[in-house]
């Protein structure tokens, strides 16, 4: 039984960072191909921008999830890494509130309303974590 206290939690851990670098990988795939199906495809204007700042919003919550796994193979430094974080959370969270601006100029109020807060609860997350992050560096860094 003691091998399998051993090996177990090291195969979960590797499960689980799998799962991640899979899931970022993924998200930048299918936001690379919604992008470019929706220039193509799409022939209202409105529509066709808000569906590629959408896709711009996965594309960057990809990259946010990879980052760290990235800065690792490359060998860069934790604070790079936390401000580079940080730099494409407020990113998204530009993006985001050109989201809700172009939502706004929406004819149908109910697709207005559902964007409207779809686009406001990326833009509270992205600002939450983008604020969590130095302060969990802040954290880590005293003990």
């Amino acid at each position: 039984m003691f091998h399998v206290m051993l090996v177990f939690p090291a195969l979960v851990i590797v499960g689980m960072i799998i799962a991640c670098v899979l899931m970022a990988m993924l998200a930048i795939l299918a936001s690379v191909v919604g992008g470019v199906s929706a220039a193509l495809i799409i022939k209202n204007k409105a529509a066709k921008r808000l569906a590629l700042l959408s896709f711009s919003i996965i594309t960057l919550c990809g990259t946010v999830c990879l980052l760290p796994f990235a800065g690792i193979y490359a060998q860069i430094s934790g604070l790079a890494i936390s401000l580079i974080s940080v730099a494409v959370l407020i990113c998204i969270g530009v993006l985001a509130g050109v989201g809700i601006r172009c939502a706004s100029a929406l004819q149908s109020k109910a697709v207005k309303t559902i964007l409207t807060v779809v686009f406001a609860l990326v833009l509270v997350a992205a600002g939450v974590l983008a604020l969590f992050i130095p302060i969990a560096r802040g954290l880590l860094a005293t003990l």
